[in-house]
């Protein structure tokens, strides 16, 4: 009951915001009691938590672990992953990214759900980007940290821009001067 209460309120909040999903549209998203919701969560503050931590434990599984240790094939299969759900239909950008960075940027926990996802995708970023330089893939003129640095900062602003109607060319040329910073100079 739980995980599909999350997965109702992540959609909701995802596609109508935050504030404007009441706990009248979650029940019946969900199918479950208004009692049985509040048992759970009794403000909408702490079903937001969960919902952004269950939330980015999914990104993990699509985002972070099956591009661990791929060196430049799996920076640019991560980075080919946002383009490719930038094009899909009814996707809002990242439900993270938008809520740490919309109405909910003053909350602590939200603040820190999202520092710790950015510090693991600094963290994997950098891993992939010392693999690329160890086996000649690439040639950063920078450390793989300010890389990792570099790179969250492009896929931040990524999702920003897909959360915007329209902005499919911008996120292209992203896309296109990130592979061309990943190429080794000759």
């Amino acid at each position: 009951m739980r995980q599909k209460i999350l997965e109702s309120a992540v959609d909701l909040f995802w596609k109508q915001g935050v504030d404007q999903t009441s706990y009248a549209d979650l029940v019946a998203a969900s199918s479950v009691s208004r009692k049985a919701l509040y048992s759970i969560w009794p403000d909408k503050t702490a079903l937001v938590h969960d919902a952004l931590n269950f939330y980015v434990a999914g990104l993990r599984e699509v985002m972070i672990k099956p591009f661990v240790g791929q060196g430049r094939a799996g920076l640019d299969a991560f980075f080919d992953g946002f383009v490719d759900a930038s094009r899909a239909e009814g996707w809002n950008g990242c439900f993270l990214m938008r809520s740490a960075a919309g109405p909910l940027r003053e909350d602590v926990e939200v603040a820190k759900i999202y520092a710790d996802y950015v510090s693991e995708l600094i963290a994997l970023i950098a891993q992939n980007a010392q693999l690329a330089i160890e086996h000649g893939q690439s040639d950063f003129h920078f450390t793989p940290q300010q890389v990792g640095r570099q790179f969250a900062a492009l896929a931040i602003m990524m999702s920003v821009f897909a959360s915007q109607p329209n902005q499919a060319a911008s996120i292209e040329a992203i896309r296109k001067d990130m592979r061309d910073l990943l190429q080794v100079q000759s």
